[in-house]
């Protein structure tokens, strides 16, 4: 019984320390992306004009 909820406790930690970073990093690239091709999207536009 023990080990199981150390498990638990384990993969709590894990989900702590892996996927929240990755969710952060993951919406950093997508933000930093639309901020990008928005950019290049303006820039295109005024330099056709």
């Amino acid at each position: 019984m023990q080990c199981r909820i150390s498990n638990i406790d384990f993969l709590k930690d894990l989900e702590t320390t892996i996927i929240l970073p990755y969710i952060i990093k993951l919406s950093f690239i997508y933000l930093s992306c639309s901020k990008y091709l928005c950019y290049e999207d303006s820039f295109s536009l005024s330099e056709k004009s």
